[in-house]
């Protein structure tokens, strides 16, 4: 896959610290060292078959690593790199400290073979005596999985020949402990571990044929960057932003002009005279303005030139292979070319509404149709099934401020307030389901906008009526908001009715004096067992106050009593 320059440039611009433990990090550079003749790659226990190999010469091939070397070629390309060996003190205490700098560090490099182990337990299985890094892997993932995901690259940097093996022994223990692993396939050396990708390189063998995932210490930086370009920085959107991250990271000293200590004294008396809860969302939105305000300034625009866009849309297709796009969910495809497409998206913003080149046979497109799908390459069947969902998750980011899907039991608990969207799931009987002296239970769930006024819910000292609009599944054609669920995104429209708004109770959570979301089977939710509202996500503010602005347009309606001839006449 040919990756932009700009993506490239975004990742260089975004890595920072990188952490690397190696048994060999400290031996001095250039020093004598014998390898075991035959040594054991694995055992039974970690992929299979023992198998041994020739002995080979020279400090690398047995694993060692140059720290000096490899330290500066990371401080070339303006990155920080911490390099730590064992400490002796035991495995559990380097899995402690490996788990403090990875929630700082960009990328962890690994060696594969950490010396002997003592048995040691993660979580709440033993392993026993491993004296790979698997432990390693293990806990940097479940660690960041307790915050709901993160984008993590994990590097396997080793003295092994057998690569291959390598992979399948991480491959198949991880899939005994995490969701979602699937194999980067015989021509990647990864394994995918939801948000995490983990790569396999070899370090230079002095002897033999020259592999060809070698990578020597001077070019492991660079190899770096190649595998998080690759892996998380090709694209617009993912290019935007990691370079939003990075003006933020260079920025990081205006943020600290703009709050500075002798702004103290009068947050605190805002703090007196409102509560603690409005003190918090008050400087929240204040940090959120000046975010966008640093961001705005070129970060975007950059990645959204019209060579960037059009070579996105094209891909690596010729101009005359084919895409597809639908006037609705019922019609058949028609087929446009490449070169069509990049035509039609490029000149998109001249007109309301996608008008495909005279030569693409397609007039007009109807507002239900799947514009998204001339920037996607591929079969008619893949691409129609992909566009949707590329609409379906793009339409929840622009949604949602939060994401409740996303967030794991470490994340921030969320405030029930204006925008909050919640589910109420009840068992109801089935009627005329009985069989063998049973009923037939169904799940029913309900879901709920909270329109409750942001002023209205904090600084609540007893139980508060908070006001809820429904929400109903939408169908292909009509919904208004998308939230994601355990079985995929979740299409909500709405009657904008006052008759239909709900009042449900809550008791607030001392000493926020807001109603507080609390963690329980394995989300975040509003109120008890009994009237148990599960958290889904937080509409943006603006569309939150769309819906209060059309509900107040409904509630000021002023109704007359008009001659009826004169009242068509007004409307004709």
């Amino acid at each position: 896959m040919t990756r932009a320059p700009e993506a490239t440039r975004a990742a260089e611009q975004f890595l920072q610290s990188v952490v690397i433990f190696d048994d060999e990090a400290y031996t001095p550079s250039g020093g004598a060292y014998t390898a075991t003749s035959g040594a054991a790659v694995f055992d039974d226990s970690y992929g299979g078959m023992a198998e041994e190999h020739p002995p080979s010469r020279g400090a690398e091939d047995a694993g060692e690593l140059d720290t000096e070397k490899v330290v500066r070629a990371f401080a070339q390309l303006g990155m920080n790199c911490a390099v730590l060996a064992p400490s002796g003190d035991g495995r559990e205490r380097d899995l402690a400290l490996l788990g403090s700098l990875a929630r700082r560090a960009d990328v962890v490099i690994l060696d594969w073979l950490i010396g002997s182990a003592p048995a040691v337990t993660t979580g709440d299985v033993a392993i026993g005596e491993d004296p790979t890094s698997f432990s390693f892997i293990e806990t940097v993932l479940a660690q960041d999985s307790k915050v709901g995901s993160r984008l993590r690259l994990i590097c396997i940097y080793s003295g092994e020949r057998d690569l291959e093996r390598v992979k399948a022994s991480v491959l198949e223990r991880l899939r005994k402990k995490f969701d979602q692993v699937f194999d980067g396939g015989e021509e990647a050396l990864s394994v995918t571990v939801g948000d995490a990708r983990i790569v396999f390189f070899s370090k230079v063998h002095a002897e033999g044929p020259a592999e060809p995932d070698e990578v020597s210490v001077d070019d492991v930086a660079a190899r770096v960057i190649r595998e998080f370009t690759g892996f998380a920085a090709n694209g617009i959107l993912p290019s935007i932003a990691l370079t939003s991250l990075a003006v933020l990271r260079d920025q990081a000293h205006r943020l600290l002009q703009r709050f500075h200590g002798g702004l103290d004294a009068p947050m605190i008396a805002h703090r007196a005279m409102t509560t603690p809860a409005a003190t918090e969302e008050f400087l929240v939105s204040l940090f959120a303005d000046e975010v966008e305000a640093l961001i705005s300034n070129g970060a975007v625009r950059q990645h959204l030139s019209d060579e960037r866009v059009a070579a996105a849309i094209r891909g690596g297709s010729a101009d005359d292979s084919h895409r597809f796009v639908w006037k609705n969910a019922k019609t058949p495809a028609v087929s446009v070319s490449t070169a069509d497409a990049v035509a039609t998206l490029m000149k998109s913003h001249e007109g309301d509404l996608v008008r495909v080149q005279k030569g693409a046979d397609l007039h007009k497109l109807e507002k239900t149709s799947s514009v998204t799908s001339l920037a996607l390459d591929g079969i008619e069947s893949a691409v129609r099934e992909v566009a949707h969902d590329a609409d379906m998750n793009f339409s929840i980011l622009s949604s949602l401020a939060r994401d409740g899907y996303l967030e794991g039991e470490d994340g921030l608990p969320p405030t029930l307030r204006l925008g909050s969207i919640v589910a109420r799931r009840s068992r109801r009987r089935v009627p005329g389901t009985e069989a063998g002296g049973r009923y037939t239970y169904s799940v029913l769930t309900e879901y709920l906008l909270c329109l409750q006024p942001l002023c209205d819910s904090t600084r609540l000292d007893k139980e508060t009526r908070f006001p809820f609009l429904p929400l109903t599944p939408g169908d292909a054609g009509r919904f208004a908001i998308v939230v994601r669920e355990e079985g995929g995104p979740r299409t909500l429209t709405h009657k904008l009715s006052l008759a239909d708004l709900r009042s449900i109770a809550f008791e607030p959570s001392s000493p926020k004096r807001a109603v507080v979301g609390t963690w329980n089977d394995g989300h975040w939710g509003f109120g008890e067992r009994g009237q148990r509202f599960q958290w889904l996500g937080d509409l943006r503010l603006d569309k939150a106050q769309s819906v209060i602005a059309a509900l107040s347009a409904q509630a000021s309606r002023v109704g007359t009593n008009d001659y009826e001839y004169l009242r068509r006449r007004s409307q004709a």
